[in-house]
């Protein structure tokens, strides 16, 4: 397993067959994708892209970052890539500065964001391609609790 920083043309093809299957290949090229404030990642399995995720500058209340997909290949889900891709982009996120990220979760994800930390904010939403989803924000603080009588 490799993870590496990959083009966003070399999403295009996993985001279809797992996000956008049933729709016009086009649908999954996204505004800001070329954006040099943009970047996509990849896991590879035997020089095969088995998961991606995107991320775009896109502010939302204090978070600088939106996760704009992530993909996991149908033969895959379920063995971790997804979390494992998602704490590859979180040390990145903290390099440059990112104190949190948030994104648009589709219902049927919405427990896998939740057992990462993400926390759901807002109503449930319809959007177009995708269905019904809800923002979900992760901050990449830690935050210290002192108990009681320890100083």
């Amino acid at each position: 397993m490799e993870i590496r920083h990959i083009l966003a043309h070399e999403t295009y093809s996993l985001r279809h067959a797992v996000l956008r299957q049933n729709l016009p290949i086009e649908t999954c090229y996204f505004e800001n994708d070329l954006a040099a404030t943009s970047f996509h990642l990849g896991i590879f399995a035997d020089d095969a892209l088995v998961a991606c995720a995107s991320f775009e500058l896109s502010p939302w209340e204090n978070h600088l970052y939106r996760l704009r997909s992530l993909a996991v290949a149908q033969e895959v889900q379920g063995q971790g890539y997804g979390a494992i891709l998602l704490e590859a982009a979180e040390c990145y996120l903290e390099t440059i500065g990112a104190t949190s990220y948030w994104c648009n979760a589709r219902q049927s994800a919405q427990r896998f964001y939740q057992r990462l930390g993400f926390v759901a904010a807002g109503n449930y939403f319809f959007a177009e391609y995708a269905g019904i989803q809800q923002k979900m924000y992760k901050s990449l603080e830690v935050e210290v609790a002192i108990a009681d009588g320890i100083a």
